[in-house]
């Protein structure tokens, strides 16, 4: 006679995937039954305000570096006049001062721009593990929020056999969202 074995698989890894930057959900870059492997892109969030952001910082650190410049040459003339005694030592703090700023402003200006730069890369959102979306999706979208909260995503491996349950007992991979409304997605990866 033939024996009938039951077993369960579970997923052995589990990751949360969030949105780090508020926007408008361009692109599901998967289907369900698709295999993704870790760093593939899942979503898209539009870009155009983020690369308007990068932009507007690349114009600011130019504005800050034109400050910069003209700050320098400004602390050259002001030396050179105190040295020969027509400029008063409070004008030379003053040029001393301003310079100091300009180059503060220079550094503030250049990590608005690696900031930017990030929130830019930070509208691909990529899987984190590698896995196969198996079940049914069902997506709730409104416009009017911007996406936040993305999903939970687990993926279970061959070979070994070796398998451990999600500790929290919820689906293994769930899109939920902070701004109610906006996405609402159920998938498990096997």
């Amino acid at each position: 006679f033939d024996a009938v074995e039951q077993a369960r698989v579970e997923a052995i890894e589990a990751v949360d995937v969030r949105a780090r930057v508020q926007g408008v959900l361009e692109d599901i870059a998967f289907t369900a039954g698709e295999r993704v492997e870790a760093g593939d892109i899942l979503f898209r969030i539009e870009r155009d305000q983020f690369e308007a952001g990068v932009a507007s910082a690349h114009a600011q650190a130019a504005r800050a570096t034109a400050n910069l410049t003209e700050a320098q040459a400004a602390l050259e003339r002001t030396r050179e006049l105190h040295q020969r005694g027509t400029a008063a030592q409070a004008a030379l703090d003053a040029a001393v001062a301003a310079h100091a700023m300009a180059e503060a402003e220079v550094a503030s200006s250049k990590a608005a721009v690696r900031r930017a730069e990030i929130d830019l890369g930070y509208t691909e959102i990529r899987a984190a593990i590698a896995g196969r979306i198996a079940s049914s999706v069902s997506i709730v979208m409104s416009p009017t929020r911007s996406m936040r909260a993305l999903f939970n995503c687990a993926a279970s491996r061959t070979g070994s056999g070796a398998s451990s349950r999600p500790s929290s007992g919820s689906p293994p991979l769930n899109f939920d969202s902070s701004s109610a409304g906006w996405v609402a997605v159920h998938r498990t990866m096997v």
